[in-house]
């Protein structure tokens, strides 16, 4: 087991010590405020699944990598707004961050489209229990 987080959070110590591997990466919450740690926050959140991708590859070359997305950006911003819970200008960076994550789409194994939890949950299963069928399949050949 290995676990990923922030290199300046109390895991970085913890884990080590209680003998698990730890992989860093760049991570922080979004201040409320713009300034220059809000520019580096938004750089961090757009690197984190890059980085998640890299260390889960290295570390598990053989895992499948899942992508949850919604059907298109126009309907997460759509979400988003109908939440409100959070205010134009985070919505904006939730949008700039949504919009390069969708970017790495490709890199992951399998996408799942999240239109409707209960059909994406399902579609996910399936295509897991593919997946398991088909390892199974050429360990008894």
């Amino acid at each position: 087991m290995t676990f990923a987080g922030s290199p300046d959070r109390v895991e970085a110590r913890l884990v080590p010590e209680h003998g698990y591997e730890f992989d860093a990466f760049a991570v922080s919450g979004l201040p409320r405020r713009p300034g220059p740690q809000f520019v580096r926050a938004v750089g961090q959140a757009l690197a984190a699944p890059l980085a998640c991708r890299r260390i889960l590859r290295r570390r598990r070359p053989d895992a499948t990598l899942v992508f949850v997305c919604p059907p298109s950006f126009e309907d997460l911003e759509r979400r988003l707004r109908a939440r409100a819970t959070d205010s134009a200008g985070e919505i904006e960076v939730r949008l700039a961050i949504a919009h390069e994550q969708l970017r790495e789409r490709d890199h992951f194994d399998i996408a799942i489209i999240n239109d409707d939890a209960e059909r994406a949950t399902r579609e996910l299963q399936q295509r897991l229990d593919a997946l398991l069928d088909a390892d199974s399949l050429k360990g008894s050949e």
